[in-house]
């Protein structure tokens, strides 16, 4: 029989011999090796620990490797970290029903989160809300509560307040709720009274109807896969939109009351509220406000604190030699803040490594065995025993105090910086705006005619976790901001210096200095690109309007004073060109379109690619999320709607990205085949 017969490959040719030379390439090693010996830069990006700047002393002692010299003047490795990249062998647990030192980590990391339970994820915190979403759903979601949710009171005394949001709150899946809902719903959730007798607010018997999850509209991309893998369906919650930065803010407990009370009218089960706390860009919702809301219908509270974890070990707020830009009080934890369920991403704010994250239960409103169980179903068997160890070490570096001491005291060198600057500020309590109808109090949930905005509504004075009295445009969701999450105001730039001139920390001429290059409407892009460009600092995130910066343990005043440095330059050069006047950031959005399929059923619907004129009137088979403000205006499964379709064109021809879209330039459209 010839080789061929057996099915070898044949004779190696000047093809293959050409393939053999690509094979020997390895451009992704390469590329994070160039990055990686970039030393001269300022990684004002995630992972927390900055490039191994700030990595945990008892990780680094694993991770770190060494050599030794061996016979006929070569080395010989005798310590490497990968022999630590162990597997479930005696002594070692296992991650999927631990009983021992995985255990033993586990509970170390409960009691220092301030939860009842903690798991460990090798997954992101995107594995922990698939977990938590699928732990809250289905008729065993709220094993460990009342089988019954409550309900406000049916009369309510209409003197409370004004009327709550559009003509109707509306919910996908259901019919429109009946009458819109008083604001006494939201302002019993403020108070410490109020509680209501309890009365079922599951669906009739024999209804098929399925559970509903109250989301954030500006909820991660996990939301929705967990929302197809749970087979929930969802009521969107409005967050409140900031017309100058073109960014979204949080929800509010009014949002939250309103759309509680609608769902339970309807009655639909409420598997649970997911929540955005802190925001991308630093905001911080009033959770405890929120949690009361929630407490008053027995429904369990879902904080995606992807970017909070760090929350619990900032030091207090000190004399500060910068009192031109006092810094923000520490955010409260959203465990400390009543949260039923939270998930982490461990190293994006504190010492792991990319990927480990962590999901804490406090409270009996979820069961623990069911979040297990998912988990179970969601992890790898063979699930890496250095993400968990860096997940141990950073809990204990956390735990032992001091790791984010440098780190505020870096955020302050920046902040004084920007105080000293005319054009770039920071997103805070001063400058932070909200536009009247988005957020408020109005619930932002529909499956036709409903509004995409709220009214106003009545916030109280104060929120429950200290927001002050603001004025009429002013963000009333915000409680607290993040004191490690720098965002950059940046529209009034109207010119940056060329970038592309001259290299990193090399004596520039006064021609290149000099040499501008206008960024009206894209300026966070611009401003992001030189910054990193001319002074090696690399930004976490750019939008149009502004410039993320994410500190973290690795952190240092080193990094501060290089950033603070570039600032004031660029403020400087950028101000001898003509200012840009503060825009309007980002369109209003249009109202929600019909749910056509439920995110389960659009997941694994047919799709077809049509033009975008032929797109209207069809289901999207895609997630599109114009920037600003990073809201979704389309979710799979929606109807695209001729409101949906301009909003989308024309952020693209103001010079913002749609993400999600096969089609980047929005000619055509991926759409559902329902017939």
């Amino acid at each position: 029989m010839t080789p061929a017969e057996h099915g070898d490959a044949p004779p190696a040719t000047a093809g293959a011999a050409g393939c053999l030379s690509r094979q020997a390439s390895t451009p992704l090693l390469d590329a994070i090796q160039e990055r990686g010996d970039s030393l001269q830069e300022a990684p004002f990006h995630v992972p927390g620990h900055k490039r191994g700047a700030g990595t945990p002393a008892r990780f680094a002692s694993l991770i770190k490797g060494g050599v030794e010299g061996g016979g006929g003047g070569g080395s010989t490795t005798v310590f490497s970290p990968l022999q630590y990249d162990l597997t479930e062998i005696a002594g070692l647990d296992y991650l999927s029903s631990p009983s021992g030192v995985i255990a033993e980590a586990q509970q170390l990391a409960a009691e220092v989160f301030g939860a009842d339970s903690t798991w460990f994820l090798v997954n992101g915190c995107s594995a922990g809300i698939h977990a938590a979403v699928m732990a809250v759903a289905g008729p065993g979601g709220g094993a460990q509560r009342n089988h019954q949710q409550k309900a406000q009171p049916a009369a309510l005394d209409a003197s409370a307040g004004a009327l709550i949001g559009s003509s109707r709150v509306q919910m996908y899946g259901a019919q429109s709720l009946p009458a819109p809902v008083p604001a006494a719903a939201a302002a019993a959730s403020e108070t410490a009274g109020g509680a209501a007798a309890p009365a079922p607010a599951t669906a009739p018997a024999g209804s098929s109807a399925p559970g509903v999850l109250l989301v954030a509209r500006n909820c991660h991309l996990s939301v929705f896969s967990a929302l197809v893998l749970s087979g929930l369906e969802p009521v969107w919650l409005a967050p409140e939109l900031d017309p100058r930065a073109g960014v979204a803010h949080c929800v509010t407990a009014g949002t939250v009351a309103a759309a509680l009370a609608g769902a339970t009218a309807a009655g639909r089960r409420v598997a649970g509220v997911m929540i955005v706390s802190p925001t991308y860009f630093g905001a911080v919702a009033d959770v405890q406000g929120i949690a009361r809301a929630c407490a008053q219908y027995d429904v369990p509270l879902l904080v995606d604190e992807a970017h909070g974890g760090h929350f619990a070990f900032l030091p207090p707020p000190t004399a500060s030699d910068f009192a031109s830009a006092p810094p923000p009080p520490p955010p409260p934890s959203a465990l400390s803040c009543g949260a039923d369920l939270v998930m982490q991403s461990t190293h994006k704010v504190l010492g792991a490594m990319t990927q480990a994250a962590m999901l804490h239960l406090r409270g009996g409103r979820v069961s623990s065995a069911r979040i297990s169980r998912a988990l179970q179903t969601l992890q790898s068997s063979s699930p890496s025993y250095l993400l968990m160890a860096s997940l141990d070490a950073a809990r204990h570096q956390a735990a032992a105090g001091g790791a984010f001491v440098e780190p505020c005291v870096a955020a302050q060198v920046i902040r004084e910086a920007v105080s000293r600057c005319r054009l770039v500020q920071l997103l805070d309590a001063k400058t932070a705006q909200g536009a009247a109808g988005t957020g408020g109090t109005g619930t932002h949930a529909g499956s036709g005619s409903g509004s995409a905005t709220g009214s106003a509504g009545s916030p109280s004075s104060s929120t429950s976790c200290g927001a002050p009295k603001c004025s009429s445009n002013a963000a009333v969701s915000i409680a607290h901001f993040d004191p490690l999450r720098l965002t950059l105001l940046v529209d009034r730039i109207a010119a940056v210096p060329d970038a592309t001139a001259g290299t990193n920390g090399s004596n520039s001429t006064a021609t290149t200095i000099t040499t501008m290059r206008s960024c009206s409407a894209s300026s966070g892009f611009a401003v992001a690109e030189w910054l990193e460009a001319r002074h090696g600092v690399v930004p976490e995130l750019a939008t149009a309007k502004t410039v993320v910066l994410a500190l973290g343990p690795g952190t240092t005043l080193v990094h501060a004073r290089q950033a603070a440095a570039a600032l004031l330059e660029l403020d400087r050069l950028a101000a001898a060109a003509p200012e840009e006047s503060p825009g309007s950031g980002a369109q209003a959005p249009p109202p929600l379109p019909d749910m056509v399929l439920s995110p389960r059923d659009a997941y694994f619907a047919a799709t077809e690619s049509v033009p975008a004129a032929e797109a209207v009137g069809r289901a999207s088979a895609e997630l599109l999320c114009p920037y600003p403000p990073g809201v979704p205006v389309l979710f799979p499964g929606e109807r695209i709607t001729p409101a949906a379709l301009a909003l989308l064109q024309a952020t693209l021809a103001a010079g913002g990205t749609v993400t999600g879209a096969t089609d980047s330039s929005l000619a055509r459209f991926e759409v559902l085949v329902t017939e």
